[in-house]
């Protein structure tokens, strides 16, 4: 197996694990949100490194159609949180400011590297 395909599927699996336990524990949106994001980013970066085989092609579409019935979940589970947790302290929120920041400036320049 190739090392990049190895790496890109730990990435995936440990964005999922995190993405489900946002979905359990979360008290705001804020943390799906950017848990759900960092798929997002797995799977732009899957696509952006990853030959174009059958195998891989394929085991893309599993993974997306994955994330699509993990972030239906993500979906009905944030509608019943508020968007910040009032408890929330200003670390937190800036640390998700900056995490925010980061997933956008990686996805962009990966997805801009697919047109």
């Amino acid at each position: 197996m190739n090392a990049v395909l190895i790496v890109v599927i730990l990435f995936y699996l440990g964005a999922m694990a995190e993405l489900l336990a946002a979905i359990a524990r979360s008290r705001d949106r804020r943390r799906v949100l950017l848990a759900a994001l960092a798929v997002v980013f797995t799977l732009v970066a899957a696509r952006a490194l990853l030959p174009v085989t059958v195998v891989t092609v394929w085991g893309w579409v599993a993974a997306v159609t994955a994330y699509a019935a993990v972030g239906g979940l993500a979906f009905l589970r944030a509608r019943q949180l508020p968007w910040i947790d009032p408890d929330a302290s200003r670390r937190d929120l800036t640390g998700s400011a900056i995490w925010l920041v980061v997933l956008l400036a990686l996805t962009t320049p990966t997805l801009r590297s697919l047109l």
